[in-house]
């Protein structure tokens, strides 16, 4: 099959449209809904194996009001998807059409066992479930203006595409619903990050309670417990390092060599660095994001002192992006941020531990090469250090990237 078959549009590929300022409706199709979603199924099913053979039921109780709902719309968005599918067999479809609402389909479908292994063995909605919600929405509406510039609104099959658009709507708002005041979460003990969804970690506002309290009242301990996620307490990110470290320097003896500390804390965070590197690149290629749309702005303005002025579509679709260019910008580098002072934080506190630790079991014959204040510089400067590193040490990588952006530009 062609591209052109492919498509079964006038439009054709594109990527954008020679006849409106848009993507064609074949690149959104594939593109904007069959990628992600095949992502997306990857992901949920790799999670929902996961949970299924690792994962244990919390006896807690499954918070019905929010659980039956829930099942209720996947199911329901399912069903739309479905009759869509179906209404597209009886006419003449783009094949691009038909592949992305059977992605969806599947999608959706896997996201069924990953919903009740979740309200069974956890406190707190499905990141996977809130993040395809999210994409789901800004796809489809993204489609469904696309289909209503097209002409397509008195089809059946655009009709069946709505209904899941706002089946999936109300099915967000249930999976982002608080649960605060669930049984569940209440008899689980846990604190503010454990409870937090998705929106309120990436967003930061779970923080916004202790934000207000610390406006009114100085803080205290019982006030703060809680409120960061149990990597960064002292007791797991002092297990989690001294196991690597003890295994690298098992390994370095067998080899006749020394270990090496710097790549023993890399090792031990080896999972948390790919999302600091996922933040920071998409950051760093949004800051040149910007620019670029403003001079295409530029280039939309004075067309309308030659006979052939671009559409006014166009330049609202730049001056959106710009402003979405920004506020993307800015959300991921707070990402960053996040994430590698986490890495910092759980590192120093870590390096302390085995510091003080090793300290306890020093001989007098040990003590005599390194004095008090030695080991109290290793633990305040030195295990600092490392604070300051994780938050520099990804521009080893996205410095080089911006260069080369910047180059080519």
């Amino acid at each position: 099959m062609g591209i052109d078959a492919f498509c079964n549009d006038q439009e054709g590929w594109g990527p954008t449209s020679e006849m409106r300022a848009d993507l064609t409706p074949c690149v959104e199709n594939t593109i904007l809904i069959t990628l992600p979603s095949l992502i997306a199924l990857l992901a949920i099913t790799a999670r929902t194996h996961s949970m299924w053979r690792y994962g244990k039921p919390h006896n807690l109780g499954r918070t019905n009001i929010i659980y039956w709902p829930s099942q209720f719309f996947i199911l329901a968005s399912v069903a739309a998807l479905i009759a869509r599918a179906a209404l597209l067999h009886q006419d003449t479809y783009a094949p691009a059409t038909m592949l992305s609402t059977i992605c969806l389909i599947l999608t959706w479908i896997s996201a069924i066992p990953l919903n009740h292994l979740q309200h069974q063995q956890k406190i707190r909605s499905s990141n996977f479930i809130f993040a395809l919600y999210f994409f789901t929405l800004v796809a489809s509406a993204i489609n469904i203006r696309t289909m209503s510039l097209l002409g397509q609104t008195y089809q059946n099959q655009f009709i069946a595409f709505v209904t899941f658009f706002g089946l999936n709507l109300t099915g967000f708002i249930v999976e982002a619903f608080p649960r605060g005041r669930t049984q569940a979460q209440k008899k689980s003990g846990a604190g503010r990050f454990q409870k937090a969804n998705l929106a309120s970690r990436i967003s930061f506002n779970f923080l916004q309670p202790i934000i207000s309290l610390g406006f009114r009242s100085p803080l205290t301990f019982k006030d703060i417990d809680g409120m960061m996620p149990e990597r960064i307490k002292t007791q797991y990110s002092y297990e989690v390092l001294n196991n690597q470290w003890q295994k690298d320097v098992a390994r370095a003896k067998a080899k006749g060599k020394k270990p090496n500390l710097f790549w023993t804390i890399l090792s031990s965070n080896a999972w948390s660095w790919g999302p600091v590197m996922f933040h920071r690149i998409v950051a760093s290629t949004l800051t040149y994001v910007l620019p670029t749309l403003m001079n295409n702005l530029l280039s939309f303005i004075n067309s309308y002192s030659t006979p052939t002025p671009q559409p006014v579509s166009l330049g609202i679709i730049l001056a959106f992006g710009m402003f979405f260019a920004s506020l993307l910008n800015s959300f991921f580098m707070a990402q960053y941020f996040q994430a590698s002072m986490n890495i910092g934080v759980e590192t120093r506190t870590a390096l302390i531990a085995m510091i003080y630790r090793k300290s306890l079991k020093l001989s007098s014959a040990a003590k005599q090469k390194s004095t008090a204040g030695e080991i109290n510089n290793h633990m305040s400067v030195d295990a600092e250090r490392w604070n300051d590193l994780s938050s520099f040490l990804p521009m080893f990588i996205s410095i080089p990237y911006e260069l080369a952006i910047a180059l080519w530009l």
